[in-house]
């Protein structure tokens, strides 16, 4: 636990042991009564590309172990294929094709539900196996553009959009494995934006509100029960901004729209959002899956003029250094 004490004029955290940080945390470690930085913790690198070319694809796992299924462009892709770190495979097909789809599990177990044919909305729900999809129970309401997390017997989607008629989503249901169960809605409507964690510690993260071009900061969190408002992101984003990770307690949010699409990537630490590393390439439109706020790989997408099959991997590469003071 860290409290706050000054140095020198400054406000700086006192903690017993070294935390978990982001880029220019700086504490005093009381343990070893040092003053110590996070100097540097990680940066985007080029990852294989996906097989299959195309943007509002459903990504889960981790950044080493993950699946991506269906997406745009027309004729809606039903194609999933599955990265094992270092190439990507094909493998079974979804049983229906659709874009904006939404997913949690691993790659060994999950689920993909809702989207879009290119219009309305989907209520459906594919299991996945490891090696085959199975349509299983629809959920109570259609719509695309939603946030997932959890896995194949304790997931959770939420928000969304449906069009004709325009209307944003603030339901949330929950997937024990056979049936989905409406919960407590978000306290802001929204689609296009980022999900992660558990069915019981959930990011839903920034987004469009109304409109494709109104987007909100706001980042709320779910404990199982219902959603608060927590500290928002530095910059709104919708269109699917990717978001790796497997707890409610960390993240990376990268890409996405903001007018144009984006290279951001911010950091959450459990507290609050962080600035890291851009990617090398703006993209919106595209998916990810995360180890946690450390590990993250982010598919595909749109760069304003071409649908994208390349990924970038963000590794988490502490640098601790001790801040000599008088």
């Amino acid at each position: 636990m860290a409290t706050y004490k000054e140095i020198h004029g400054v406000n700086i955290q006192h903690r017993d042991a070294d935390p978990t940080a982001v880029e220019g945390d700086v504490w005093y470690n009381s343990s070893t009564s040092k003053l110590r930085m996070y100097a540097s913790v990680g940066a985007w690198a080029s990852g294989p590309n996906a097989n299959e070319t195309g943007q509002q694809r459903a990504t889960f796992g981790t950044s080493t172990s993950a699946v991506s299924a269906g997406g745009d462009p027309s004729p809606l892709l039903s194609q999933a294929e599955t990265y094992d770190g270092s190439s990507w495979s094909n493998i079974a097909d979804l049983n229906t094709g659709g874009r904006i789809r939404t997913a949690a599990g691993t790659a060994a177990a999950a689920i993909v539900f809702l989207g879009n044919p290119p219009q309305a909305g989907y209520d459906n729900t594919e299991l996945w196996n490891g090696s085959s999809w199975t349509e299983v129970n629809d959920l109570g309401t259609a719509r695309y553009g939603a946030a997932g997390a959890g896995t194949s017997t304790a997931g959770l989607a939420f928000g969304g959009f449906t069009w004709p008629p325009s209307s944003t989503k603030n339901e949330t249901e929950e997937f024990d494995g056979t049936n989905w169960t409406e919960q407590n809605n978000l306290n802001t409507q929204r689609h296009t934006h980022a999900g992660a964690g558990t069915q019981t510690a959930a990011l839903c993260i920034s987004g469009g509100d109304a409109g494709e071009d109104e987007r909100v900061t706001n980042v709320e969190s779910y404990n199982g029960t219902s959603w608060t408002e927590i500290n928002d992101v530095n910059t709104a984003r919708g269109r699917r901004g990717a978001c790796g990770n497997v707890s409610g307690t960390s993240a990376i949010f990268a890409a996405g729209y903001t007018g144009s699409q984006s290279a951001l990537a911010e950091q959450y630490d459990g507290t609050s959002w962080t600035e890291v590393g851009d990617l090398s390439t703006a993209r919106r439109w595209t998916s990810g899956a995360g180890n946690d706020g450390t590990n993250s790989l982010v598919v595909g997408g749109y760069d304003g003029s071409s649908n994208l099959n390349t990924t970038e991997v963000w590794t988490f590469s502490a640098s601790v250094e001790t801040i000599a003071f008088d």
